[in-house]
């Protein structure tokens, strides 16, 4: 039955920098969750939870999905070169 979780190298031991990306990821992706929250609700036109300017609302959200794809990307390749 195969695992989720990083595998141990030569050494037995659990690579700790697989470890620490993964859960860098997951905050990451957890963060494009609320984003998308936060997008939902901004398009119902509450003014209390806007930021200074739409502008850095889109950079903000842009540089989340584009982080998170990054992160996503380089876990799938280091758990494929195990």
């Amino acid at each position: 039955m195969s695992s989720n979780l990083p595998g141990p190298d030569a050494s037995g031991r659990t690579k700790p920098l697989l470890m620490v990306l993964e859960v860098v990821t997951t905050a990451c992706l957890l963060a494009v969750v609320l984003a998308l929250a936060w997008i939902t609700l901004m398009a119902n036109d509450t003014e209390s939870l806007r930021l200074t300017s739409v502008q850095l609302e889109v950079v903000i959200v842009v540089v989340l999905l584009l982080l998170a794809v990054a992160l996503v990307s380089l876990l799938a390749l280091l758990h494929t070169r195990r």
